[in-house]
Order: C-alpha cells, then sequence, then structure tokens
C-alpha cells in the first residue's frame, strides 16, 4: 500500500495555489492527487507528475482559505496511508541542521513540525 511521508510545499497560498513534492512510497500508478483545505474543501491538482516511486511533483490551483490542510494521493483505487512522525526532538545533531539548511533554499516548511506527513500550512498570499 501507497504512503505519503511528507509534502515539501514549494508554495501554498489563497493567491497563486500550490506547488508541491510529496515523499513516500508506492506512488507508481498514481491515479489522483487532490488537497483538503481548512475550510474542508477538495482542492484537486491541476497536473501531478509520478517522478519515481517515491516522489509526486503536483501543483493545484488556489486554496479557499489559509490554515492546516492535508494532501492525498490515490494509487489502485485506495487513498495512501499518511506516516505519523515522530514527537518533535528538543534537538538534532549537526548533520540535520546542515541538511535543513539546503533544503530550506526550495521548501517553505522543512523546519515546520506536523503529526502526519500529508499535513501542511496554507498562507493567505495577499
Amino acid at each position: 500500500m501507497a504512503s505519503i511521508k511528507w509534502i515539501g510545499v514549494i508554495k501554498a497560498n489563497c493567491k497563486e495555489g500550490g506547488e508541491f513534492e510529496i515523499q513516500g512510497s508506492g506512488f507508481t500508478g498514481a491515479s489522483e492527487v487532490y488537497f483538503i483545505d481548512a475550510a474542508s474543501k477538495k482542492i484537486p491538482a491541476s497536473n501531478f507528475t509520478v517522478v519515481s516511486d517515491e516522489q509526486i511533483d503536483c501543483s493545484c490551483p488556489p486554496f479557499s482559505q489559509s490554515g492546516p490542510a492535508r494532501g492525498y494521493v490515490i494509487v489502485d483505487n485506495e487513498e495512501a496511508s499518511p506516516v505519523k512522525n515522530p514527537p518533535r526532538a528538543t534537538s538534532s545533531p549537526a548533520g540535520d541542521r546542515t541538511a535543513r539548511r539546503v533544503l530550506d533554499v526550495r521548501f517553505l516548511n522543512v523546519t515546520q513540525y506536523t503529526e502526519y506527513g500529508n499535513e501542511f500550512s496554507v498562507a493567505q498570499g495577499y
């Protein structure tokens, strides 16, 4: 069964929409990608590319409300399971901080903690 480990946010707002890199496993054969925003509105991906079994790149139209949101991937008529993240660590090894600095350039949410891998935040964008 497919799983979502993390959604890297390139942008996610109510003005311009979203651009994402979804990381996980079992994505080969994905038939649908969509998001549920803070207003419980379903936002289908306007396009998505299965880059590999572990990555999907996608975009979507503007969200209807800022706040918490979730992403979903459908593979073989089943929803990919979001991975539950471990509790937030109070400190991390130096190597982790270095890796995060590299990712900070591309992803807005690299340091944001979420309980599940399919969660992220949407900005107002105005």
